[in-house]
């Protein structure tokens, strides 16, 4: 396998580049790896909706960013501290084969004296917690595999940044994400740490080293742009789904059902005691982007419910917490 030296801390350029490798096969079919680390970024799935899987507020207020991968799985978070991988060969085999990938990392944490394991469909454990997750896709007779190892992340952010499914998680807020994840770096012998994990895999995973052009480098660059950051994938390709928000205003209380199609909310349906009349805010929603800065905007031009804001509407019907 071929070690790809490529610099960066954006997961979207490294997305893009696992696409290129695919789509353009620039080193005749060679088996490509390589270790990148990201700025704070979330990670959605393919099939994932970022509403219901993602803190937005929350990553807008502490500039985290959000990028949509091709591959399916669960959402996660990266920041510097956290090391991704990428693996890319070429395959007839269209079935998904995540032990193939991930065998010689195991084998390697072994030899190191960790008692790593497989776990579930697609992670990596050490001691009963998670500290690898796994996915992967395949594209004109490549498979792309990519994956996470947790050394010493912000487990704090994490909680903040992703909304885990109720079935992984058993209460809300950062005790419990901490109860289901583990950091790799208290238990790397002393050598992995000075030096480097990626360094110490590269060595044992790698024989030689390839590298891109600097004209291959500018039609990445504007690959990620299109495919993996942009609203349109983020939101606009979204599946449908209806979400239901509701909150007690000083004027009663108001829930609504949003019909949210493609990032765009298609249908409102309130119910609550407020007093008033609420058709016109229904109305205005309709067409409008599932962001709260635009449903506030929509809100502000018509005529709305008894003692109720559209400042406080427009927080209520983005509230990643469902209160």
């Amino acid at each position: 396998m071929k070690y790809l030296e490529l610099s960066g801390n954006n997961a979207a350029f490294h997305l893009a580049a696992e696409y290129y490798l695919t789509e353009f096969d620039p080193f005749g079919g060679a088996d490509i790896c390589w270790f990148w680390r990201t700025v704070p970024t979330v990670v959605i799935g393919r099939y994932q909706v970022a509403q219901a899987e993602v803190n937005l507020p929350y990553l807008e207020e502490h500039g985290i960013r959000l990028v949509r991968r091709h591959s399916g799985g669960g959402t996660i978070y990266s920041d510097e501290n956290n090391l991704m991988f990428s693996m890319v060969t070429k395959s007839a085999d269209e079935g998904i084969n995540f032990q193939a990938f991930t065998q010689p990392l195991v084998e390697l944490f072994n030899a190191w004296g960790l008692p790593v394991t497989h776990s579930g469909r697609n992670d990596l454990f050490l001691y009963g917690k998670k500290f690898s997750g796994n996915a992967q896709f395949h594209h004109n007779g490549f498979t792309v595999h990519h994956g996470t190892l947790l050394i010493d992340s912000d487990f704090e952010r994490m909680a903040c940044a992703i909304n885990p499914p109720a079935e992984k998680i058993r209460a809300n807020g950062v005790a419990s994400v901490r109860e289901h994840v583990i950091n790799l770096k208290p238990y790397l012998p002393a050598a992995v740490c000075e030096d480097g994990l990626d360094v110490h895999l590269k060595n044992a995973l790698c024989d030689g080293v390839v590298s891109f052009t600097d004209a291959q480098i500018e039609t990445i660059s504007s690959i990620a742009k299109e495919r993996f950051c942009g609203w349109e994938v983020l939101f606009g390709k979204s599946p449908k789904f209806t979400i239901t928000r509701s909150r007690r205003f000083a004027g009663g209380s108001l829930g609504a059902n949003l019909a949210v199609e493609h990032g765009i909310i298609r249908e409102v349906q309130v119910f609550g005691d407020f007093f008033g009349d609420a058709d016109p805010m229904c109305r205005a929603l309709e067409g409008v982007p599932y962001t709260q800065a635009d449903i506030l905007n929509a809100l502000r031009s018509v005529a709305l419910p008894h003692e109720m804001s559209a400042e406080e509407l427009a927080e209520s019907f983005t509230d990643v917490a469902g209160r």
